[in-house]
Order: C-alpha cells, then sequence, then structure tokens
C-alpha cells in the first residue's frame, strides 16, 4: 500500500486492515465477565426525591436526590451517571419520578 500526495509516494508498505465488528456471543461475554452492578458502563433505574432529569443531563450520584427506582428508596452509588430520559419530582405521579441512567464514571 502506498500513500501518494500530489503525484509523489510519500509512505509506502505495510498492510491495511480492516476489523469486523464483535459478535453477539463475543459481546455477551464481555459483558457477564466484565461488568459488576455499579460499574462504569452499566444502567440504573433511578428516582428523585428532589430534582429533576432530562435527557443527556450528567449527574452525581453523591447526593441523597438519587435513589434506586425500586421501592427501597436506596442512595445509588457515588459516580457520575448521563440521564437517558425525564423524571421529575415535582409531578405528583410516581411514575414520573423514575428514568434510566447509565454511569459514566
Amino acid at each position: 500500500m502506498a500513500i501518494i500526495s500530489n503525484g509523489t509516494t510519500i509512505a509506502s508498505g505495510g498492510s491495511l486492515s480492516v476489523s469486523v465488528a464483535p459478535t453477539d456471543a463475543q459481546v455477551a461475554s464481555a459483558i457477564a465477565s466484565g461488568a459488576s452492578a455499579g460499574s462504569v458502563g452499566t444502567y440504573v433505574c433511578v428516582r428523585t426525591d428532589s430534582g429533576t432529569l432530562t435527557p443527556n443531563q450528567t449527574f452525581s450520584g453523591n447526593s441523597n436526590n438519587w435513589k434506586y427506582g425500586g421501592l427501597n428508596f436506596t442512595n445509588i452509588p457515588s459516580g457520575t451517571y448521563r440521564s437517558l430520559g425525564n423524571a421529575s419530582s415535582t409531578v405528583g405521579n410516581a411514575g414520573s419520578q423514575v428514568t434510566i441512567a447509565v454511569r459514566i464514571s
């Protein structure tokens, strides 16, 4: 392979490798072996007691405002998260207080 600029070869030799997407089995194996609950890259159903979340908003898990979405009202682990939807404590409906977030750090 050669790289030519304005008719002049500026680099030659080597090869071009093309990578293919991983198989479903490879992805499933990587997820199963590498992601533990609460680690970066995992998802959490989050509930707000006081505040509002919008899509793509980042927020800190170091707050009493963000709980697991279930009924146990346990704080989510410390870290930084990105909201994937809307949630608001000001809407009286409990379903509106919950969304999914991904832990980004």
